[in-house]
């Protein structure tokens, strides 16, 4: 079962080197919390593209100093997310409830929040939009009724071709994580944490 556990010394691995830990199919930094509702609402499709690959937490308070290169702590307010908010827009958005939970994490002195979204089970429909989003620009909407977003490495993507949906569709393992035999051997590994504080995210 999913435990959503975010090792906090990663903070720590960062803070000592911005190279160390990288965004990738299970982890997304961002460097404010949402404060309006149209930034809530993009957290929400955030959180659907992780649900419906693997899993994973979306870090608030790491800045990102060299483009998909280096990280580094900044810090966010303490608990100053609304995760009640979050709920709420996700139920009007996709119609039905997703599996979250919020944490904070101190590193000498900074604060950082991360919420964490459980992996789509197998056998689940991927997850998709009810309705549009609201506009970014005037006639291009955060997202579009019957959008299926998903996580692609260190991204977001909306499926479209049978390649994505044959992913949608697959066991759905991320291959920037090295498994164990052990794990290798679950049905549906991967829903409970990241990797050994040594090897997160790493690049091949």
């Amino acid at each position: 079962m999913a435990t959503g556990i975010l090792d906090p010394s990663i903070f720590v691995t960062l803070r000592n080197n911005g190279t160390s830990v990288q965004e990738c199919e299970v982890l997304d930094f961002k460097q404010q919390l949402p404060d309006t509702d149209a930034e809530y609402v993009k957290v929400v499709r955030d959180l659907v593209a992780l649900h419906n690959s693997y899993g994973g937490f979306l870090v608030f308070g790491v800045r990102e100093t060299e483009r998909d290169r280096a990280f580094e702590l900044g810090g966010v307010p303490l608990a100053r997310i609304q995760v009640n908010k979050i709920r709420d827009l996700s139920r009007s958005y996709l119609g039905i409830d997703l599996r979250m939970s919020a944490t904070s994490h101190s590193v000498d002195g900074q604060n950082v929040e991360a919420i964490w979204i459980a992996k789509r089970s197998m056998g689940d429909s991927p997850v998709k939009f009810v309705k549009n989003g609201p506009d970014e620009k005037p006639g291009k909407p955060t997202f579009k009724r019957g959008d299926v977003v998903f996580r692609r490495i260190e991204s977001n993507a909306v499926a479209q071709g049978p390649e994505d949906y044959d992913f949608l569709y697959s066991a759905r393992r991320p291959p920037s994580i090295d498994l164990s035999s052990a794990d290798l051997a679950v049905d549906d590994p991967l829903e409970h944490n990241l990797p050994d504080r040594a090897l997160v995210c790493s690049r091949l």
